[in-house]
């Protein structure tokens, strides 16, 4: 089984739950507007976010609200996908879907 986390609000929370899920299902996590800050790396919530990558994890980041938030450069193990790539996942890359 495999669960997509998109990520916009309630950062924090949302991580601690993916770590709980990787235990028995693959988990994506999407970091959308404002929790996308989060990749940067020295970020406040950066830790929150190395231990969802630790967990095993995947973590992205969409690179418009990046780019919006003029954050060039994300911190190790994250990702960068575009609209297309989160489409992608949504439609076809997961069982359960989950937006905070």
């Amino acid at each position: 089984m495999s669960s997509l986390l998109l990520l916009s609000g309630d950062l924090v929370w949302g991580l601690r739950m993916a770590i709980t899920r990787i235990a028995t299902e693959q988990v994506t996590v999407v970091l959308l507007d404002r929790a996308a800050a989060a990749a940067r790396p020295g970020h406040t919530d950066a830790e929150a976010v190395a231990a969802a990558v630790a967990a095993g994890a995947t973590v992205v980041a969409h690179d418009d609200a990046l780019r919006r938030r003029g954050i060039r450069q994300v911190a190790e193990g994250i990702g960068v996908v575009d609209l297309d790539r989160i489409t992608d996942l949504l439609v076809e890359g997961a069982d359960q879907v989950a937006w905070l």
